[in-house]
């Protein structure tokens, strides 16, 4: 069973955990919301989750804020481990997380950056009802060019 809860700060070293999985960062830029930590971060503007899967943690999932639209809320979402990707997890995190968080704060839209080599996250995310709305490329930490979709969905009422 998948069960979306809240991130504590008591959750510190597991999350830690969570991102030594060397994969993830083949398609990952940031593994939190941006200015924020397991142990601070601002619930007005960000909802953040753990996902487990039978009361193991499995990934996170979060929506924040877009300081430049204020109807639009960023998507980030990873799950570690290889054995629990490819199962619909991820489609039903990102439709739990976006129906938690519209009663928590409101937004209209939701936005997200994908690697376009990505291509699992991509089928998920068009499962989800994302559509890509631009493109562009980016700077890794170890200085290669990251491109990428731009994708956005309108989220109903």
């Amino acid at each position: 069973m998948i069960v979306l809860r809240d991130v504590a700060g008591s959750d510190e070293s597991m999350y830690q955990a969570l991102q030594s999985d060397l994969d993830l960062t083949d398609y990952l830029s940031r593994f939190c919301p941006y200015n924020s930590s397991v142990a601070n971060y601002d619930t007005s503007k960000v909802c953040w989750f753990i996902i487990e899967e039978d009361t193991n943690c499995i990934g996170s999932i979060w929506l924040e804020r877009d300081a430049q639209e204020p109807d639009t809320v960023i998507l980030g979402i990873f799950i570690s481990g290889k054995n629990s990707r490819g199962r619909g997890i991820g489609s039903y995190a990102i439709r739990e997380a976006i129906r938690i968080s519209k009663q928590r704060m409101p937004f209209r839209y939701v936005r997200l950056n994908v690697r376009r080599n990505n291509l699992r996250a991509i089928r998920c995310y068009e499962k989800c009802g994302f559509k890509v709305c631009g493109e562009g490329q980016k700077n890794a930490k170890n200085g290669a060019i990251i491109d990428y979709y731009r994708m956005i969905m309108k989220v109903e009422d």
